[in-house]
Protein backbone atom coordinates (compact mmCIF):
# COMPACT_ATOMS: atom_id res chain seq x y z
CA UNK A 1 0.00 0.00 0.00
CA UNK A 2 2.89 2.39 0.80
CA UNK A 3 4.38 1.73 -2.65
CA UNK A 4 1.04 2.48 -4.32
CA UNK A 5 0.75 5.74 -2.41
CA UNK A 6 4.29 6.69 -3.46
CA UNK A 7 3.51 5.96 -7.12
CA UNK A 8 0.32 8.01 -7.15
CA UNK A 9 0.75 11.74 -7.67
CA UNK A 10 -0.25 13.90 -4.77
CA UNK A 11 -3.48 15.82 -5.29
CA UNK A 12 -1.53 19.11 -5.18
CA UNK A 13 0.41 18.02 -8.29
CA UNK A 14 -2.86 17.78 -10.21
CA UNK A 15 -4.30 21.05 -8.93
CA UNK A 16 -2.97 23.25 -11.76
CA UNK A 17 -4.12 20.83 -14.46
CA UNK A 18 -7.54 20.53 -12.82
CA UNK A 19 -8.04 24.32 -12.66
CA UNK A 20 -6.95 24.76 -16.29
CA UNK A 21 -9.26 21.98 -17.55
CA UNK A 22 -12.21 23.27 -15.52
CA UNK A 23 -11.62 26.88 -16.67
CA UNK A 24 -11.48 25.80 -20.32
CA UNK A 25 -14.72 23.82 -19.90
CA UNK A 26 -16.46 26.74 -18.16
CA UNK A 27 -15.28 29.21 -20.88
CA UNK A 28 -16.62 26.92 -23.58
CA UNK A 29 -19.94 26.61 -21.77
CA UNK A 30 -20.20 30.36 -21.18
CA UNK A 31 -19.94 31.05 -24.95
CA UNK A 32 -23.03 28.98 -25.70
CA UNK A 33 -26.16 30.84 -26.68
CA UNK A 34 -29.34 30.07 -24.66
CA UNK A 35 -30.72 26.93 -26.20
CA UNK A 36 -34.10 25.61 -27.08
CA UNK A 37 -35.71 23.18 -24.62
CA UNK A 38 -34.01 20.35 -26.49
CA UNK A 39 -30.14 20.35 -26.11
CA UNK A 40 -27.92 20.57 -29.17
CA UNK A 41 -28.17 17.86 -31.76
CA UNK A 42 -25.36 15.36 -32.18
CA UNK A 43 -25.60 14.20 -35.76
CA UNK A 44 -25.00 10.54 -36.36
CA UNK A 45 -25.86 8.30 -39.28
CA UNK A 46 -28.26 5.52 -38.44
CA UNK A 47 -26.51 3.19 -40.85
CA UNK A 48 -23.03 3.71 -39.39
CA UNK A 49 -21.76 1.19 -36.77
CA UNK A 50 -21.67 2.15 -33.12
CA UNK A 51 -18.42 3.81 -32.05
CA UNK A 52 -16.37 2.36 -29.22
CA UNK A 53 -17.77 3.08 -25.73
CA UNK A 54 -15.82 5.34 -23.35
CA UNK A 55 -12.84 3.74 -21.60
CA UNK A 56 -13.51 5.20 -18.17
CA UNK A 57 -16.46 4.51 -15.82
CA UNK A 58 -19.13 7.20 -15.31
CA UNK A 59 -18.31 9.75 -12.59
CA UNK A 60 -19.91 9.04 -9.17
CA UNK A 61 -22.52 11.25 -7.49
CA UNK A 62 -20.74 13.90 -5.37
CA UNK A 63 -21.77 16.49 -2.77
CA UNK A 64 -22.35 20.08 -3.97
CA UNK A 65 -19.18 21.92 -4.94
CA UNK A 66 -17.21 18.77 -5.93
CA UNK A 67 -16.21 17.67 -9.43
CA UNK A 68 -14.78 14.31 -10.59
CA UNK A 69 -11.79 14.61 -12.98
CA UNK A 70 -10.49 11.57 -14.94
CA UNK A 71 -6.74 10.82 -14.81
CA UNK A 72 -5.56 8.78 -17.83
CA UNK A 73 -2.21 7.80 -16.23
CA UNK A 74 -3.87 6.09 -13.24
CA UNK A 75 -7.18 5.22 -14.91
CA UNK A 76 -9.11 6.68 -11.98
CA UNK A 77 -11.06 9.77 -10.96
CA UNK A 78 -9.72 12.32 -8.50
CA UNK A 79 -11.95 14.95 -6.87
CA UNK A 80 -11.77 18.78 -6.99
CA UNK A 81 -13.57 20.95 -4.44
CA UNK A 82 -14.23 24.09 -6.53
CA UNK A 83 -14.89 26.61 -3.67
CA UNK A 84 -11.62 25.78 -1.85
CA UNK A 85 -9.57 24.63 -4.89
CA UNK A 86 -8.73 21.42 -2.96
CA UNK A 87 -8.10 18.11 -4.80
CA UNK A 88 -7.97 14.56 -3.37
CA UNK A 89 -7.99 10.93 -4.52
CA UNK A 90 -10.57 9.94 -1.89
CA UNK A 91 -14.23 10.28 -2.77
CA UNK A 92 -15.68 12.99 -0.49
CA UNK A 93 -18.52 12.24 1.97
CA UNK A 94 -21.05 14.44 3.75
CA UNK A 95 -20.40 16.67 6.76
CA UNK A 96 -23.41 15.19 8.50
CA UNK A 97 -21.78 11.74 8.54
CA UNK A 98 -18.59 13.16 10.07
CA UNK A 99 -20.54 15.01 12.75
CA UNK A 100 -22.51 11.85 13.55
CA UNK A 101 -19.28 9.85 13.80
CA UNK A 102 -17.74 12.43 16.16
CA UNK A 103 -20.83 12.39 18.39
CA UNK A 104 -20.81 8.60 18.45
CA UNK A 105 -17.10 8.49 19.37
CA UNK A 106 -17.66 11.02 22.16
CA UNK A 107 -20.57 8.97 23.53
CA UNK A 108 -18.51 5.77 23.40
CA UNK A 109 -15.63 7.44 25.24
CA UNK A 110 -18.00 8.72 27.93
CA UNK A 111 -19.56 5.29 28.42
CA UNK A 112 -16.09 3.68 28.52
CA UNK A 113 -14.98 6.13 31.21
CA UNK A 114 -18.08 5.37 33.28
CA UNK A 115 -17.49 1.63 32.92
CA UNK A 116 -13.85 1.99 33.98
CA UNK A 117 -14.85 4.01 37.04
CA UNK A 118 -17.47 1.43 38.04
CA UNK A 119 -15.02 -1.42 37.52
CA UNK A 120 -12.40 0.40 39.62
CA UNK A 121 -14.91 0.81 42.48
CA UNK A 122 -15.91 -2.85 42.28
CA UNK A 123 -12.26 -3.91 42.25
CA UNK A 124 -11.48 -1.80 45.33
CA UNK A 125 -14.45 -3.27 47.23
CA UNK A 126 -13.48 -6.79 46.22
CA UNK A 127 -9.89 -6.29 47.36
CA UNK A 128 -11.04 -4.90 50.70
CA UNK A 129 -13.33 -7.92 51.26
CA UNK A 130 -10.53 -10.30 50.31
CA UNK A 131 -8.17 -8.54 52.70
CA UNK A 132 -10.63 -8.97 55.59
CA UNK A 133 -11.20 -12.63 54.76
CA UNK A 134 -7.46 -13.21 54.50
CA UNK A 135 -6.85 -11.64 57.89
CA UNK A 136 -9.51 -13.85 59.51
CA UNK A 137 -8.17 -16.97 57.82
CA UNK A 138 -4.61 -16.24 58.90
CA UNK A 139 -5.68 -15.75 62.49
CA UNK A 140 -7.44 -19.14 62.54
CA UNK A 141 -4.59 -20.85 60.72
CA UNK A 142 -2.06 -19.46 63.17
CA UNK A 143 -3.92 -21.07 66.05
CA UNK A 144 -4.02 -24.45 64.33
CA UNK A 145 -0.53 -24.27 62.89
CA UNK A 146 1.35 -24.58 66.16
CA UNK A 147 -0.68 -27.68 67.12
CA UNK A 148 -0.66 -29.47 63.74
CA UNK A 149 2.70 -28.38 62.31
CA UNK A 150 4.72 -31.37 63.39
CA UNK A 151 2.16 -34.01 62.46
CA UNK A 152 1.38 -32.40 59.09
CA UNK A 153 4.96 -31.85 57.98
CA UNK A 154 5.65 -35.45 56.99
CA UNK A 155 2.23 -35.93 55.47
CA UNK A 156 2.60 -32.79 53.39
CA UNK A 157 6.02 -33.86 52.17
CA UNK A 158 4.65 -37.21 51.02
CA UNK A 159 1.69 -35.64 49.32
CA UNK A 160 3.96 -33.14 47.63
CA UNK A 161 6.12 -35.87 46.21
CA UNK A 162 3.08 -37.77 44.96
CA UNK A 163 1.59 -34.63 43.43
CA UNK A 164 4.83 -33.80 41.64
CA UNK A 165 5.00 -37.31 40.26
CA UNK A 166 1.40 -37.16 39.00
CA UNK A 167 2.00 -33.71 37.46
CA UNK A 168 5.06 -34.92 35.63
CA UNK A 169 3.20 -37.94 34.26
CA UNK A 170 0.33 -35.75 33.15
CA UNK A 171 2.67 -33.26 31.48
CA UNK A 172 4.38 -36.02 29.52
CA UNK A 173 1.03 -37.47 28.44
CA UNK A 174 -0.25 -34.07 27.31
CA UNK A 175 2.97 -33.37 25.42
CA UNK A 176 2.72 -36.70 23.58
CA UNK A 177 -0.96 -36.06 22.77
CA UNK A 178 -0.19 -32.59 21.45
CA UNK A 179 2.53 -33.98 19.19
CA UNK A 180 0.14 -36.65 17.88
CA UNK A 181 -2.57 -34.09 17.18
CA UNK A 182 -0.12 -31.76 15.49
CA UNK A 183 0.98 -34.57 13.18
CA UNK A 184 -2.67 -35.34 12.38
CA UNK A 185 -3.31 -31.68 11.49
CA UNK A 186 -0.29 -31.54 9.16
CA UNK A 187 -1.27 -34.80 7.49
CA UNK A 188 -4.90 -33.70 6.99
CA UNK A 189 -3.75 -30.38 5.49
CA UNK A 190 -1.36 -32.23 3.15
CA UNK A 191 -4.09 -34.63 1.97
CA UNK A 192 -6.88 -32.08 1.44
CA UNK A 193 -4.99 -28.86 0.72
CA UNK A 194 -7.07 -27.05 3.37
CA UNK A 195 -5.41 -24.65 5.83
CA UNK A 196 -4.23 -26.19 9.10
CA UNK A 197 -6.58 -24.20 11.34
CA UNK A 198 -9.65 -25.56 9.55
CA UNK A 199 -8.17 -29.07 9.65
CA UNK A 200 -7.64 -28.70 13.42
CA UNK A 201 -11.30 -27.71 13.92
CA UNK A 202 -12.60 -30.65 11.85
CA UNK A 203 -10.28 -33.14 13.60
CA UNK A 204 -11.44 -31.92 17.00
CA UNK A 205 -15.08 -32.27 15.89
CA UNK A 206 -14.41 -35.87 14.76
CA UNK A 207 -12.60 -36.87 17.95
CA UNK A 208 -9.21 -36.62 16.20
CA UNK A 209 -10.18 -39.35 13.75
CA UNK A 210 -8.07 -38.59 10.65
CA UNK A 211 -10.13 -40.62 8.17
CA UNK A 212 -13.45 -39.13 9.27
CA UNK A 213 -12.03 -35.59 9.27
CA UNK A 214 -10.55 -35.98 5.75
CA UNK A 215 -13.91 -37.22 4.43
CA UNK A 216 -15.69 -34.25 6.01
CA UNK A 217 -13.19 -31.76 4.57
CA UNK A 218 -13.44 -33.32 1.09
CA UNK A 219 -17.24 -33.13 1.23
CA UNK A 220 -17.11 -29.50 2.33
CA UNK A 221 -14.71 -28.64 -0.51
CA UNK A 222 -16.98 -30.27 -3.06
CA UNK A 223 -20.02 -28.49 -1.63
CA UNK A 224 -18.19 -25.17 -1.63
CA UNK A 225 -17.20 -25.57 -5.29
CA UNK A 226 -20.77 -26.38 -6.28
CA UNK A 227 -22.11 -23.40 -4.34
CA UNK A 228 -19.56 -21.08 -5.91
CA UNK A 229 -20.47 -22.30 -9.39
CA UNK A 230 -24.17 -21.83 -8.65
CA UNK A 231 -23.58 -18.33 -7.28
CA UNK A 232 -21.47 -17.33 -10.27
CA UNK A 233 -24.11 -18.68 -12.65
CA UNK A 234 -26.91 -16.91 -10.77
CA UNK A 235 -24.97 -13.63 -10.74
CA UNK A 236 -24.33 -13.93 -14.46
CA UNK A 237 -28.00 -14.61 -15.20
CA UNK A 238 -29.10 -11.74 -12.96
CA UNK A 239 -26.67 -9.34 -14.61
CA UNK A 240 -27.89 -10.36 -18.05
CA UNK A 241 -31.51 -9.89 -16.98
CA UNK A 242 -30.82 -6.45 -15.51
CA UNK A 243 -29.00 -5.31 -18.61
CA UNK A 244 -31.71 -6.63 -20.92
CA UNK A 245 -34.43 -4.99 -18.83
CA UNK A 246 -32.68 -1.61 -19.17
CA UNK A 247 -33.27 -1.47 -22.92
CA UNK A 248 -36.36 0.39 -24.11
CA UNK A 249 -38.03 3.66 -23.15
CA UNK A 250 -36.35 5.22 -20.09
CA UNK A 251 -36.32 8.60 -18.35
CA UNK A 252 -33.31 10.62 -17.14
CA UNK A 253 -33.31 11.19 -13.35
CA UNK A 254 -30.79 14.07 -13.15
CA UNK A 255 -28.80 16.48 -15.28
CA UNK A 256 -25.73 14.85 -16.85
CA UNK A 257 -23.07 16.34 -19.08
CA UNK A 258 -20.08 14.32 -20.41
CA UNK A 259 -16.54 15.45 -19.81
CA UNK A 260 -14.76 17.02 -22.80
CA UNK A 261 -12.56 13.94 -23.36
CA UNK A 262 -15.53 11.52 -23.50
CA UNK A 263 -16.27 10.80 -27.14
CA UNK A 264 -19.70 10.14 -28.70
CA UNK A 265 -21.64 10.91 -25.51
CA UNK A 266 -24.70 13.18 -25.35
CA UNK A 267 -25.71 15.45 -22.45
CA UNK A 268 -29.10 14.79 -20.88
CA UNK A 269 -31.37 16.84 -18.62
CA UNK A 270 -33.60 15.60 -15.83
CA UNK A 271 -36.90 14.48 -17.29
CA UNK A 272 -35.66 13.78 -20.82
CA UNK A 273 -36.92 10.51 -22.28
CA UNK A 274 -34.53 8.25 -24.18
CA UNK A 275 -34.81 5.03 -26.15
CA UNK A 276 -32.03 2.62 -25.05
CA UNK A 277 -30.91 0.29 -27.84
CA UNK A 278 -27.63 -1.09 -26.43
CA UNK A 279 -25.80 -1.61 -23.12
CA UNK A 280 -22.22 -2.72 -22.46
CA UNK A 281 -23.40 -5.77 -20.50
CA UNK A 282 -22.37 -4.45 -17.07
CA UNK A 283 -24.81 -3.00 -14.57
CA UNK A 284 -23.96 0.65 -13.94
CA UNK A 285 -21.94 0.91 -17.17
CA UNK A 286 -22.67 2.69 -20.44
CA UNK A 287 -25.78 2.63 -22.61
CA UNK A 288 -26.41 3.79 -26.19
CA UNK A 289 -29.61 5.31 -27.44
CA UNK A 290 -31.39 8.43 -28.68
CA UNK A 291 -33.82 10.98 -27.24
CA UNK A 292 -37.49 10.49 -28.04
CA UNK A 293 -37.91 14.18 -28.80
CA UNK A 294 -35.12 14.13 -31.41
CA UNK A 295 -34.08 10.62 -32.63
CA UNK A 296 -31.06 12.14 -34.41
CA UNK A 297 -29.59 13.00 -30.98
CA UNK A 298 -27.95 9.69 -30.18
CA UNK A 299 -24.88 8.67 -28.24
CA UNK A 300 -23.60 7.19 -24.98
CA UNK A 301 -24.86 7.99 -21.47
CA UNK A 302 -24.51 6.25 -18.06
CA UNK A 303 -27.02 3.59 -17.07
CA UNK A 304 -27.01 5.02 -13.52
CA UNK A 305 -28.98 8.13 -14.54
CA UNK A 306 -31.86 6.16 -16.10
CA UNK A 307 -34.99 4.64 -14.61
CA UNK A 308 -38.37 3.40 -15.77
CA UNK A 309 -40.98 6.11 -16.10
CA UNK A 310 -43.51 6.16 -13.23
CA UNK A 311 -46.32 6.73 -15.70
CA UNK A 312 -46.84 7.15 -19.41
CA UNK A 313 -46.39 10.72 -20.71
CA UNK A 314 -49.55 12.55 -21.62
CA UNK A 315 -50.69 15.66 -23.43
CA UNK A 316 -51.35 18.87 -21.51
CA UNK A 317 -53.69 21.54 -22.85
CA UNK A 318 -52.97 25.27 -22.74
CA UNK A 319 -54.37 26.78 -19.55
CA UNK A 320 -54.33 23.45 -17.67
CA UNK A 321 -53.29 23.77 -14.02
CA UNK A 322 -51.02 21.02 -12.67
CA UNK A 323 -49.27 20.14 -9.45
CA UNK A 324 -45.53 19.40 -9.13
CA UNK A 325 -44.67 16.15 -7.32
CA UNK A 326 -40.90 16.06 -7.97
CA UNK A 327 -38.23 18.76 -7.67
CA UNK A 328 -36.66 20.11 -10.88
CA UNK A 329 -33.83 22.66 -10.83
CA UNK A 330 -33.11 24.53 -14.03
CA UNK A 331 -29.63 23.88 -15.48
CA UNK A 332 -27.30 26.79 -14.85
CA UNK A 333 -25.56 26.59 -18.22
CA UNK A 334 -28.81 26.77 -20.27
CA UNK A 335 -31.46 29.49 -19.93
CA UNK A 336 -35.21 29.31 -20.38
CA UNK A 337 -36.01 26.60 -17.82
CA UNK A 338 -38.26 26.87 -14.76
CA UNK A 339 -37.12 25.57 -11.35
CA UNK A 340 -39.94 23.99 -9.33
CA UNK A 341 -40.28 22.11 -6.06
CA UNK A 342 -42.75 19.49 -4.90
CA UNK A 343 -46.01 21.16 -3.98
CA UNK A 344 -45.73 24.03 -6.47
CA UNK A 345 -48.69 24.70 -8.78
CA UNK A 346 -48.07 25.64 -12.42
CA UNK A 347 -50.22 26.57 -15.43
CA UNK A 348 -49.40 25.17 -18.88
CA UNK A 349 -49.16 28.01 -21.41
CA UNK A 350 -48.85 26.02 -24.66
CA UNK A 351 -50.24 22.59 -25.64
CA UNK A 352 -47.74 19.75 -25.28
CA UNK A 353 -47.16 17.75 -28.47
CA UNK A 354 -45.82 14.22 -28.78
CA UNK A 355 -43.66 12.73 -27.40
CA UNK A 356 -44.82 14.89 -24.41
CA UNK A 357 -41.38 15.60 -22.93
CA UNK A 358 -41.33 19.34 -22.12
CA UNK A 359 -44.04 21.74 -20.93
CA UNK A 360 -43.87 25.53 -21.12
CA UNK A 361 -45.58 26.84 -17.98
CA UNK A 362 -45.64 29.53 -15.32
CA UNK A 363 -45.63 29.12 -11.55
CA UNK A 364 -48.90 30.28 -9.97
CA UNK A 365 -48.17 29.23 -6.40
CA UNK A 366 -44.92 28.29 -4.62
CA UNK A 367 -44.94 25.64 -1.92
CA UNK A 368 -41.20 24.97 -1.92
CA UNK A 369 -37.81 26.65 -2.19
CA UNK A 370 -38.26 28.37 -5.57
CA UNK A 371 -40.35 31.39 -6.52
CA UNK A 372 -39.60 33.34 -3.35
CA UNK A 373 -35.90 33.89 -3.97
CA UNK A 374 -36.27 35.97 -7.12
CA UNK A 375 -35.93 33.00 -9.54
CA UNK A 376 -37.94 33.17 -12.81
CA UNK A 377 -41.60 32.11 -12.68
CA UNK A 378 -41.83 31.21 -16.37
CA UNK A 379 -40.03 28.59 -18.46
CA UNK A 380 -39.71 24.98 -19.57
CA UNK A 381 -39.94 22.00 -17.22
CA UNK A 382 -40.28 18.21 -17.73
CA UNK A 383 -43.80 16.85 -18.18
CA UNK A 384 -42.66 13.87 -16.07
CA UNK A 385 -42.66 16.00 -12.86
CA UNK A 386 -46.28 17.13 -13.33
CA UNK A 387 -49.48 15.52 -12.12
CA UNK A 388 -53.09 16.54 -11.86
CA UNK A 389 -54.01 18.69 -8.87
CA UNK A 390 -54.42 16.58 -5.70
CA UNK A 391 -53.49 13.44 -7.63
CA UNK A 392 -50.73 10.87 -7.13
CA UNK A 393 -48.24 10.81 -10.03
CA UNK A 394 -48.91 7.11 -10.67
CA UNK A 395 -52.60 7.92 -11.14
Amino acid sequence: QLQQQQQQPQPQQLQAATIAAASAADDAQGEREPQDPAPEVVASSEASPLPAPPQQPPPPCLPPGWRAVWNEDHQAHYYWHVPTNHVTWEQPGGAEEEATARRRRAEEERLAAERQAAEARQEAERRAAEARQEAERRAAAEKERQEAERRAAERQAAEQRAAEQRAEEQRRAEEAENIRRRNLVVEAAHITGVDEEKCRVRLAAQGWDLEAAVKMLAAEQDLGRRRQQQQEQAAKVQQQEQCSQLQGDRICTRHWRPLPDVQNAIPLLQGERVQVSWTDGTCGGWAWGHTLEDPSRQGYFPQAILECARRAPRARAAGETCSVFERFEAPQEIGGYLSVAAGDAVQVLHPIDKPYVWAYAKRISAGGEFGQDGSPNLGWLPEAVLCDLDAHPAG
